[in-house]
Parts: C-alpha cells; structure tokens; sequence
C-alpha cells in the first residue's frame, strides 16, 4: 500500500487541485488517472451548483471533475499524477467525515468528494513499491494495480525514476515526471 513520508520536494506550479478522488479511501502516494474526459469546460452546467446534495446550493463540498486509483498497465497519458494527503469519508469510528470538517483536519485527510491535491512533478519519499529499485529504475504502476508503483526498466513511458534503493521501512525517493 502506498504511502509518501513528510520529505517532499516540489513546486505549488506542479500541484492539481482541480479533481476529486472517486473513492471512499485513498493512500498519499497512490496513482492516480482521470475520469472521462478530464476537465471538461464545455459543459458549463457541471459548474453551476457543485452541490453533492439535493436542493441546496454549494460548492463547498464537491468538484465535478474526478480521479480513481490507476490500474495496472495504466499509460502514462492517462495518469494525472501521485496523491499528495490520504482521501477518507469515513473517520476510525465509522462516522462520515464531510459532517465534521474539523476531525478531517485533525486526521490531516482529504474528505472523499472534495478537491485533492495531486503531485505531477517532484521529488518524494514513497512506499507500496513491488521490487527492489535502484538508482536510475523507473517506476510504472504495479501489476496488482490500486495505484501502487513497481520497478521496471526506465523509459520516456514510466511515471518516473527511483534515486536508490529502499530503505529498512521501505521507502524510496522517486523523481516523478509527468
């Protein structure tokens, strides 16, 4: 299962905040790709009332436009890039979390339906990786998909390259390029 430490190194420019992630849990660190067509300008209607719920009128809570965790094989045309902070709807006890914004804040997640900022280029310690990277192996979506990365040969097709090995928790620093 993916997960990314607190060592990141990458531009706000390089950050998406424009999809939300279509499920109710997601890693930091997962792969991810658009849905349908991506963003969609030409259909303003999507962009009128935002809301989730029934007559109401809010853009609080939801963006029209959103992601799911890559499959295996995923092209890396159609990967919009690594999760930056976990995706949760419900909290430990099983209560939904968009009904209490501070507990998502305090659990340091993004509320399942809301905008998740998603990473397309930068430097990040990552886990969830199947095989043993070295410095200069690439990395592409594992075979078991759920947006977890694999070793692979490096090539202008993977989602990016590792710097070294892993370390004893795990962990790898990877260059995405996107």
């Amino acid at each position: 299962m993916a997960n990314l430490k607190p060592f990141r190194d990458y531009d706000e420019h390089d950050v998406i905040n424009l999809f939300a992630v279509n499920a109710d849990s997601a890693n930091k660190g997962s792969v991810v790709t658009a849905n349908g067509n991506g963003v969609n300008f030409k259909d303003a209607t999507s962009l009128d009332n935002l809301s989730p719920f029934g007559n109401t009128l809010s853009a609080q809570f939801n963006v029209p436009w959103t992601v799911s965790l890559a499959a295996s094989g995923a092209a890396k045309g159609a990967i919009v890039g690594l999760l930056l902070k976990d995706v949760r709807k419900f909290d430990e006890n099983g209560e939904q979390l968009i009904f209490n914004p501070r507990k998502a804040a305090e659990m340091d997640v993004i509320i399942s339906g809301q905008a998740a900022p998603i990473l397309t280029k930068g430097l990040v310690l990552v886990s969830g990786i199947v095989g043993d990277p070295g410095f200069g192996s690439g990395a592409a979506v594992s075979n078991a998909g759920g947006g977890d990365l694999k070793v692979v040969t490096y090539a202008s097709g993977t989602v990016g390259r590792f710097l070294g090995p892993k370390n004893d928790e795990g962990y790898a620093l990877l260059k995405i390029e996107l």
